[in-house]
């Protein structure tokens, strides 16, 4: 099949993704993979610097799509080609086309060891989500690869943002503690999106203060009560604690509480 055909069953494929409305009850940041953010959209187009690539992805709340296209035009792969066909409104991602001026540093950067044609798909965190090198980009099935890629990560934000609820809901009902055991896992991982990793911070803080905030109950008994006690206080609350900082200073505050250093009887 010639490209024209290809590129028309392409353009229905994609169609078929970018007209769905979004489900009721979807997060703002869920909406932004596939159905595009909150933020206005724009028809696709293909951006010439990176900055400028990533600062629209991080805006629209989209992957981004880096292509590294080849010395000579004639071998550009057809799928390419014809993106802004395929893709048209509202794309659900942004494309970077990597000028000549930033293909050297981009190539280190995204450790690229093989001569473009290329196109490497980035998260809003600059993790590679999934790569094509070479003969990859001529395959048939290049777009509905690329769509698998942005099903799976719109899939990691529902469940993502699912966390966030729930560890709202056990900081709200007072168990900040339980909270922090829902979010340690977006807190650790680097591909945790944006907008789910500044709420796990916030109720990381939370979390935190309300440790530290038990723990200096504790020690407002020093030169009152045995020092024993205070430590037995202590290692109680370091037991029911999963805070990773607040369990270092619980740690930090029994050791100083047998070496005796302040008060205390």
């Amino acid at each position: 099949m010639g490209f024209r055909g290809h590129d028309r069953g392409l353009t229905l494929f994609f169609c078929g993704l970018l007209v769905l409305a979004p489900p009721a009850g979807r997060s703002s940041s869920s909406r932004g993979l596939l159905y595009g953010a909150a933020a206005k959209p724009a028809r696709f187009t293909w951006h010439t610097a990176y900055a400028d690539g990533l600062a629209a992805a991080r805006e629209r709340q989209k992957p981004l799509l880096v292509y590294f296209p080849p010395v000579r035009p004639s071998e550009e792969p057809a799928a390419l080609r014809g993106a802004a066909a395929i893709l048209g409104a509202s794309p659900p991602l942004e494309c970077l086309r990597v000028s000549a001026d930033e293909v050297v540093d981009l190539k280190e950067r995204l450790l690229l060891k093989r001569d473009p044609p290329a196109a490497i798909l980035l998260d809003r965190r600059e993790n590679e989500v999934d790569r094509w090198e070479g003969n990859d980009l001529s395959s048939p099935d290049f777009w509905q690869r690329v769509r698998g890629r942005l099903l799976e990560m719109e899939h990691r934000v529902e469940e993502e943002d699912k966390l966030v609820e729930e560890a709202r809901h056990l900081a709200d009902s007072g168990d900040l503690d339980g909270a922090y055991r829902k979010i340690a896992g977006l807190l650790a991982s680097k591909r945790t999106a944006p907008e789910a990793l500044s709420a796990a911070r916030a109720l990381d803080g939370r979390a935190r203060d309300a440790a530290r905030k038990k723990m200096l109950e504790i020690l407002a008994g020093e030169g009152l009560s045995n020092d024993g006690e205070l430590r037995k206080e202590l290692e109680k609350l370091l037991s029911s604690t999963a805070h990773t900082d607040a369990r270092d200073e619980i740690l930090m505050e029994i050791a100083r509480l047998e070496r005796g250093t302040i008060g205390g009887r």
